[in-house]
């Protein structure tokens, strides 16, 4: 998902109260030059409950082609009027609503 779609405050202080909750990031919420300094406002790169990649998981081999079908095949499940795969509830993290999320 884009980085947009989670809001940088709560994912940091939920990493920071919950050290055996673990993130993976590989989209940001910015993405400055190289001279403005890093893609976040918070510490992130101090918590050791999180990896950090710099937007490259469309570079794994095979991974658009994976992703392609996977995206396809929940097109065809939904057609046929089945649920698709994968979807996340955000109900079951506890975090909905917890700041404006239009942010």
């Amino acid at each position: 998902a884009r980085g947009k779609l989670i809001v940088e405050d709560d994912l940091f202080d939920h990493l920071k109260a919950h050290p055996k909750f673990r993130a993976a990031l590989d989209t940001w919420w910015t993405y400055p030059d190289a001279k403005e300094g890093r893609p976040f406002h918070r510490p992130f790169q101090e918590l050791p409950n999180l990896v950090m990649t710099p937007h490259v998981a469309a570079s794994v081999p095979g991974q658009r082609a994976r992703a392609m079908e996977a995206a396809l095949e929940n097109v065809v499940r939904f057609l046929r009027g089945e649920k698709p795969r994968n979807v996340i509830d955000p109900t079951e993290y506890g975090v909905v609503g917890s700041r404006d999320r239009r942010r």
